[in-house]
């Protein structure tokens, strides 16, 4: 699901992130040109990535502030190392192509999906030696939905603990059929039964709208909506 962002937020302070990435990159190639001995230079770059993380979380842009800190560990990485790799110059190229390209699009309106930048961030694991990144570190859905009155008006279920407890050893099994593929699809109609019934558990707030989009998410892969794979 992807995030509705108001960009009016972003476009106060998006010419000063403009400017400190362009002065990342700068600082960057001074430091690739003297073959990483150029400490000032790529401090410089940490000091103004640093920032940008912080006004990213400011902004609730959430999956870029974690981008850019995976960004961020691969810098201060390079510090301790004698060269960079080619693979390793190209990789914070592309992440910073990428993350400047992603906050124009946001402020033009786009909306606010991070895992787009996945193939980056995946890069930016393997530039540090990782095999493998995962897309769940870049997905942060909204909670900000609309639910429907048949689950926002009821109260609170008063023996919540001991129905949750109940639901989640449903979900449980029933999760552990749907994995050995034993009958699949009732499987699934159970989660969803289970889920649906933790909604009405916990406080009609966003903890009610968090187990709605879990509910909706079942849902989906119960009308072949969804690959399983997701």
């Amino acid at each position: 699901m992807a995030a509705q962002f108001n960009p009016l937020p972003l476009l106060s302070v998006k010419p000063g992130l403009d400017s400190s990435l362009a002065n990342i990159s700068r600082e960057l190639e001074t430091f690739f040109a003297s073959s990483g001995k150029d400490q000032q230079a790529l401090k410089n770059a940490l000091e103004d990535l640093h920032r940008i993380g912080g006004v990213l979380r400011m902004l609730s842009l959430t999956g870029l502030s974690v981008f850019c800190a995976e960004l961020e560990r691969l810098l201060h990485e390079l510090a301790q190392m004698r060269d960079v790799s080619t693979s390793q110059r190209d990789a914070i190229r592309r992440a910073l192509f990428g993350l400047t390209h992603y906050l124009d699009a946001l402020a033009d309106g786009a909306t606010n999906a991070t895992l787009r930048l996945f193939h980056e961030y995946q890069e930016l694991a393997q530039a540090r030696g990782l095999e493998m990144a995962f897309d769940m570190d870049l997905f942060f859905p909204s909670l900000r939905v609309d639910l429907p009155e048949s689950l926002l008006l009821p109260p609170q279920e008063s023996d919540a603990p001991t129905r949750i407890k109940a639901a989640r050893v449903q979900y449980q099994r029933a999760l552990l059929k749907w994995l050995r593929q034993e009958n699949r699809e009732e499987a699934l109609r159970v989660m969803v039964g289970t889920v649906r019934n933790v909604a009405s558990c916990v406080p009609q707030n966003q903890q009610r709208a968090f187990w709605w989009v879990a509910f909706g998410l079942l849902d989906c892969m119960v009308h072949d909506g969804i690959p399983p794979e997701l």
